[in-house]
């Protein structure tokens, strides 16, 4: 057999990872060189891909947390000893592997190394191969093998972070292995505006002088129709845990309210004494009030009830642990007006530093279709948009209806401003 009847190559997707295989042309000429037979083909490519990227299923690569090379695996039936093949990839800086000397049908692997890929980060390149017959016959080109590079955290598959929220949500437990509840169930959510004028992930700078950034637990017994400041787009944190993992920093939950807490007002980073009233405003375990009663009694002292009045103010806050926050959900289920239990609770983080966006514990971006949802699709679109053009990473846009007491949370294609293999739509602003 002549040897360049051995070489032929297309691709496809087989178990998980591209392959390809069928004609091979050497270079400069598009004609087919000696293709099998079609039996003979469709045989090879449903038993033995020869083109294969180990770690990019459906031709994208999201290198998010690789710390090692790509792995690209070129086998075919018809390689003979001798044979030298190189790997290229085709992107902004063109590159190449070094050259192997096939030893048989034993697949060769070649390694791309991860600086090679994030220039092209968003885009679309290729690889392809040249095959040596014998280490010194006439070379030939592959066919190109498309790859996609992205950066996606969980954000890529929108649809399980939508799921995911959704559970934490509905869960309603208030021991998560003999921690606090925020340990396993609910969702903390951040109303934010978007503007060109700050980071939506960065902590304002209230929070930087106080030491505290607020938050809202969402959960499906608290009773919250709505999110702070009549805003209808924000960040969304994943779920807590105290050791987060490498490369993400921790940012420990503080102390929460049972509705809006009038922190800007008080010390100790949002969890102390109110200055409007120093004396009874300081947190609950310090006053001895750890019941429902103790606590009703003590913030229907002043004048209410409605949304927001003074008992905001007068209100003791509860710390992070197990019973404390357990008592600060269960409050809400005892307030006299449905305005009140309708308003946010308030929940106090850490201030993390400002511009760390890659190390921030960040789940996704929302906005609230059940309540000004035009400009919370767009500002969630513009906090996707700047978040991706600041870090390379896709998060997605949730939907978010807090009335939906099934599935409050909701991801939608067509919400999105960037795609999940990073590719900015038409309505980006950059």
């Amino acid at each position: 057999m002549h040897a360049l009847n051995r070489l032929f190559i297309g691709c496809m997707l087989i178990a998980g990872s591209v392959a390809c295989q069928g004609p091979l042309h050497a270079p400069g000429n598009t004609s087919v060189v000696d293709q099998p037979d079609a039996h003979t083909a469709a045989a090879v490519l449903a038993a033995d891909p020869i083109f294969t990227i180990l770690e990019a299923p459906g031709g994208r690569l999201n290198i998010n947390g690789m710390t090692g090379p790509a792995n690209v695996q070129v086998r075919s039936p018809n390689m003979a000893g001798g044979d030298t093949l190189r790997v290229y990839w085709s992107g902004t800086t063109p590159q190449s592997t070094a050259i192997q000397t096939a030893s048989g049908t034993t697949p060769l692997n070649f390694q791309l190394p991860i600086n090679w890929l994030t220039p092209d980060i968003g885009r679309t390149g290729y690889l392809y191969y040249t095959y040596t017959v014998g280490g010194a016959g006439q070379t030939i080109s592959s066919g190109k093998l498309p790859l996609s590079i992205i950066r996606g955290g969980a954000g890529v598959d929108g649809q399980r972070v939508a799921a995911q929220l959704n559970e934490r949500y509905s869960n309603t437990s208030n021991d998560c292995a003999g921690q606090a509840a925020y340990y396993c169930n609910g969702v903390l959510v951040r109303v934010m505006s978007a503007t060109t004028s700050y980071k939506a992930w960065n902590p304002s700078d209230a929070s930087i002088r106080s030491g505290g950034v607020s938050f809202t637990y969402l959960r499906k017994d608290t009773g919250v129709t709505q999110v702070a400041w009549d805003k209808a787009q924000g960040i969304v944190f994943k779920a807590y845990t105290p050791t987060p993992p490498s490369g993400t920093v921790s940012v420990r939950l503080l102390c929460s309210f049972p509705t809006d807490g009038d922190t800007f007002s008080r010390v100790a980073n949002g969890c102390g004494v109110d200055g409007h009233w120093p004396s009874v405003s300081r947190p609950c375990a310090e006053q001895g009030i750890d019941t429902v009663n103790e606590w009703q009694t003590h913030y229907r002292a002043v004048y209410g009830p409605v949304a927001y009045s003074d008992r905001n103010r007068h209100q003791c806050g509860f710390g992070p642990d197990k019973s404390g926050f357990e008592l600060s959900l269960a409050v809400r289920a005892h307030f006299e007006a449905a305005a009140e239990r309708e308003s946010i609770n308030e929940v106090v983080l850490q201030t993390w530093q400002k511009d760390i966006p890659r190390q921030l514990p960040l789940e996704a971006f929302f906005y609230t279709s059940n309540r000004n949802a035009a400009s919370g699709l767009a500002g969630a679109r513009y906090i996707q948009q700047d978040f991706f053009h600041a870090t390379n990473t896709v998060l997605p846009i949730i939907r978010l209806d807090i009335t939906n007491a099934t599935q409050a949370f909701s991801y939608v294609e067509e919400d999105q401003a960037i795609s999940p293999f990073g590719n900015t739509k038409s309505n980006d602003p950059y």
